[in-house]
């Protein structure tokens, strides 16, 4: 192989295996309940959000109890491979954020269509401004969706037969007001009789910010959020060894 070819094929291997799967566009669709017309359009969210290229700021006070601001983005797996998911984002509260807003709640899914496909209309994540963090159970098509909670490996949230809703865990992570923190997680794709993000047809991420009389909470941010697909072991095993006839060529050049 031409030492030149090799060094296209690795930056390809290795580009494709950083790549960031989420859309960075922000709409506020002025509505509650995240519909999968949505799908792949970027962040979605109620009056509460503003921004754009995975960069968020809270639009929105809060006021009374009940007041919470969620925004959420749902994308086609499509393509994508890998063990698992490599999620990241910046957290600054408010410079005035009190209790509760200083951390940002979050959670992550895995979605797989049992029995036919989901409309356009159906919902996903429902409740953007409410703190259930719920996802619909029940898509009004008539098709059967299996939920995973990718943040603690739950296969068995809710294989749709009857109306309802399901229930995904959350996790929070908190900063101090005014003050940027960095979180940085990893999560398996292996779920149940799930072992590959290609065993998936959608992934949604729900961010949600918890803002009970709050008045003083405007102005936090989500910014550099990133979701990448962790390449296979033997993804890896291929950029490594590519890497090092890279380095076997160019030893040979040089002599």
């Amino acid at each position: 192989m031409k030492p030149w070819i090799t060094v296209f094929a690795v930056l390809g291997l290795a580009s494709a295996a950083h790549a960031n799967l989420l859309v960075g566009t922000h709409t506020d669709n002025n509505n509650n309940n995240f519909i999968y017309d949505y799908t792949g359009t970027g962040w979605q969210s109620k009056g509460a959000w503003n921004g754009g290229g995975n960069n968020l700021t809270n639009a929105l006070v809060g006021v009374a109890t009940g007041d919470n601001w969620g925004v959420a983005q749902v994308i086609s797996v499509g393509s994508a491979t890998g063990s698992g998911l490599q999620f990241s984002f910046d957290w600054t509260p408010s410079a005035t954020a009190l209790n509760n807003s200083l951390s940002i709640t979050y959670q992550l899914i895995g979605i797989v269509e049992t029995n036919g496909a989901v409309a356009g209309t159906d919902m996903n994540f429902t409740g953007m401004n409410f703190n259930g963090k719920t996802v619909d159970a029940y898509p009004n098509s008539g098709a059967e969706v299996h939920y995973v909670d990718l943040l603690t490996g739950n296969a068995d949230l809710f294989i749709n037969t009857s109306n309802g809703s399901a229930y995904p865990s959350a996790a929070t992570f908190a900063s101090a007001a005014g003050v940027t923190a960095s979180f940085s997680g990893t999560f398996s794709a292996a779920a149940g009789s799930f072992a590959n993000l290609a065993d998936y047809d959608y992934i949604g991420v729900r961010f949600l910010i918890d803002s009970d009389n709050d008045p003083t909470n405007t102005g936090a941010t989500i910014t550099n959020i990133a979701l990448v697909a962790i390449p296979e072991p033997a993804t890896l095993g291929m950029i490594a060894a590519m890497g090092g006839s890279i380095l076997f060529i160019r030893r040979r050049f040089m002599m």
